[in-house]
C-alpha cells in the first residue's frame, strides 16, 4: 500500500490542491485495509483505473469472508458500498485484471453506524 498522485482525467480534482489532481491511495494486489473500530458501512471510491476488473475480499467482524467483484469505469468513478452487522474487519485486494494493479482508491469512507430499519444488504 502507497500512496500516490493521480491527475488522469479518470480521478477527481481535489479543489484544495492547486495541482489539480488528487493524492490516492495505491493497493496492490494483496494489500489489506484494516478497521480498528467495528465499522459497520464502508464505501469504497476507486477512479484511475480504467475499465479494469478487481477482486476484494471483504472479512466481517465474526470472521466471514465473501468476495466482492467489480469494474472500473473509463473515465469514471466506481463506488462500491459494503455492510456488514457484525462490522468490517478487513478489505483485501485479491486480484486486479487488465493491468494486473493497483486498484487507486481516492475516498474510503466509514461508518459505525447503520439505519437499524433499513439497514444496506451485504
Amino acid at each position: 500500500m502507497r500512496n500516490s498522485f493521480c491527475s488522469a482525467p479518470t480521478c477527481e480534482p481535489d479543489p484544495d490542491n492547486s495541482d489539480g489532481g488528487n493524492k490516492t491511495l495505491v493497493l496492490d494486489p494483496g494489500a489489506t485495509i484494516t478497521f480498528a473500530k467495528q465499522t459497520r458501512f464502508v464505501v469504497i471510491d476507486v477512479q484511475g483505473i480504467g475499465d479494469n476488473p478487481f477482486v476484494l475480499l471483504v472479512t466481517d467482524g465474526r470472521g466471514r469472508t465473501e468476495t466482492v467483484e467489480s469494474q472500473g469505469t473509463l473515465f469514471g468513478v466506481t463506488l462500491i458500498g459494503l455492510a456488514a452487522h457484525s462490522g468490517i474487519a478487513t478489505v483485501e485486494v485479491e486480484s486486479v485484471g487488465g493491468t494486473g494493479g493497483p486498484v487507486v482508491l481516492a475516498r474510503v469512507l466509514f461508518s459505525e453506524d447503520v439505519d437499524k430499519d433499513n439497514p444496506a444488504p451485504r
